[in-house]
């Protein structure tokens, strides 16, 4: 699913969280508030999630460590902070999946 540059707007739905057979997430270069849905760590196949240049706040959920297909995350230049978690999906990605935060 690719919906980066489309001005999308306001939260993360929790929902997407439910699409347990997405393998492609591109949510990149909208205006996206709030957290970053706990439910993201349900997306058992996924490889690919950027949710890079946003205006996302709050924590990188700790869910997220169980993801075990993910081969590409970005968290890039939104508002995060707090602790990057440190479980296998974490394991590959570089400073670059984080900066701008």
């Amino acid at each position: 699913m690719d919906l980066s540059a489309d001005n999308l707007s306001s939260d993360i739905p929790e929902a997407l969280g439910n699409l347990q057979s997405l393998l492609y997430l591109d949510l990149s270069k909208n205006l996206f508030t709030g957290p970053i849905p706990k439910s993201f760590g349900q997306l058992e196949i996924i490889e690919y999630i950027d949710l890079s240049s946003n205006a996302l706040s709050g924590l990188i959920p700790k869910s997220l460590e169980a993801l075990r297909d993910v081969q590409f995350m970005n968290f890039s230049f939104n508002k995060l902070e707090g602790e990057i978690p440190s479980g296998r999906a974490f394991a590959n990605l570089t400073h670059v999946s984080f900066r701008g935060n």
